[in-house]
């Protein structure tokens, strides 16, 4: 639903007409710039070929649109078609695309709306947001060192724009299911900072000190409220103030 690029009629034509198609749709038209297209043909004799490029699932891409498409076949670029199975497979058992129900058209069809709107105007729309399969081998390895080798003070390493700040946020709301924080003494300690970016470069993080859990309330997304022991340094509070 990216961009609001695909046809409705169309995903609806190819779930109605092709009984042993199955589909599966990405509902997140902001966050996640999904722009990959291509074609994979699987033949039982061995000549499989894949078509990967431009052109989206529309009328105009397929009948008048210009794109670049490239032919790749097993014969000869046999490594390329395993890597594109490989991203396939990927995607497809990704939390975050759901199979496409056909006699429920309804929320496919509001999340093409929503993406066409050129103001972004609308309601609001709250994500059932499930970590990314990197995210989740991360989360399965703190649940482990903790559980397993009882070691409760972990780092985590990881690439600017991976998410670390969701995966602390998803480790977090999973110890709080487990109703043994309190009982293991956790310590939380609150980083902050006011903007990501400043001229190009990401914005360091400023350390807080520890804090102490007042209330939260929801879960999708879960809003909480933290007493830190000592006040915000009043130059980062003004800035916060100021929505930077």
């Amino acid at each position: 639903s990216y961009m609001g690029a695909s046809d409705v009629q169309a995903i609806e034509w190819l779930a109605r007409e092709l009984p042993n198609a199955r589909i599966r749709i990405s509902y997140d038209s902001r966050r996640t710039r999904l722009h990959a297209k291509a074609w994979h043909f699987r033949r039982d004799s061995g000549f499989s070929t894949a078509y990967i490029g431009s052109a989206n699932m529309s009328h105009a891409a397929m009948t008048s649109g210009l794109e670049w498409n490239l032919k790749v076949t097993s014969q000869d670029l046999g490594h390329i078609l395993e890597k594109f199975s490989a991203e396939f497979e990927t995607y497809w058992h990704s939390r975050e695309f759901l199979p496409y129900d056909a006699a429920d058209p309804v929320p496919f069809r509001q999340a093409i709306e929503r993406a066409r709107k050129k103001d972004g105007a609308g309601p609001a729309v709250f994500f059932d947001l499930q970590p990314h399969p990197f995210q989740e081998r991360i989360l399965e390895k703190l649940a482990l060192e903790r559980t397993s080798r009882r070691c409760f003070k972990n780092l985590v390493i990881a690439a600017t724009g991976t998410g670390k700040t969701v995966i602390a946020a998803f480790d977090y709301q999973r110890f709080r299911r487990d109703n043994r924080g309190q009982a293991r003494g956790y310590t939380i300690l609150i980083f902050a900072r006011p903007k990501k970016k400043h001229n190009n470069c990401t914005v360091p993080f400023v350390f807080l000190g520890p804090a102490r859990h007042v209330s939260h309330q929801k879960e999708r997304p879960i809003q909480m409220v933290w007493q830190l022991s000592s006040p915000m340094p009043v130059e980062l509070f003004e800035e916060n103030k100021r929505g930077g």
